[in-house]
């Protein structure tokens, strides 16, 4: 096979064969793994409610509504014994983290109190804002107060888990 000429055109046409070729790899790859992201989310939402809520025997995330709070889109997961609500599972969101928006399952029971919590996902420094993950939510649930001390070296993310926290509650 004979070789092509260097020039401009080739390079263009070669470049452009190239990008088609991985585009549509890239876009066959992202169809391929669209549903079992999607299910590995939604099961990663299942089990946070499971977690923060009391015991209960409805399906939460089939019954879910969204609130608007303050122009926040909040996601609320009710949880039934019986016809009974024992609680809420709240899907809260900050954007004021340290390295931006973090999503945190809080769950309340019937008295508006924290009863537990579960971080779906941050992209927050791994080592430095780790304990405030671990601190911050669960010093609200002992206390049932937002009134708690920042982790230090991780004030931001301690702010934000209390931004969050309070954000879910007006709802």
């Amino acid at each position: 096979m004979k070789k092509l000429k260097s020039s401009l055109p080739n390079m263009l046409l070669s470049l452009t064969g190239f990008c088609i070729v991985v585009s549509a790899a890239l876009g066959m790859m992202n169809e391929i793994t669209k549903e079992p992201i999607a299910k590995a989310e939604v099961d990663a939402k299942v089990t946070a409610i499971k977690q923060v809520v009391n015991a209960f025997d409805n399906n939460p995330y089939e019954e879910r509504f969204e609130v608007d709070v303050d122009g926040a889109k909040l996601t609320v997961f009710p949880a039934k014994k019986g016809q009974e609500i024992v609680g809420y599972a709240v899907e809260s969101y900050t954007d004021k983290g340290f390295s931006g928006k973090f999503t945190v399952m809080y769950g309340f029971d019937m008295d508006g109190k924290i009863h537990d919590f579960s971080v779906l996902s941050h992209s927050e420094t791994p080592g430095i804002s780790d304990p405030a993950f671990d601190v911050i939510p669960a010093a609200m649930v002992k206390a049932n107060s937002f009134e708690v001390d920042g982790v230090s070296g991780a004030t931001m993310t301690s702010k934000a888990l209390i931004e969050a926290a309070k954000l879910a509650l007006k709802d």
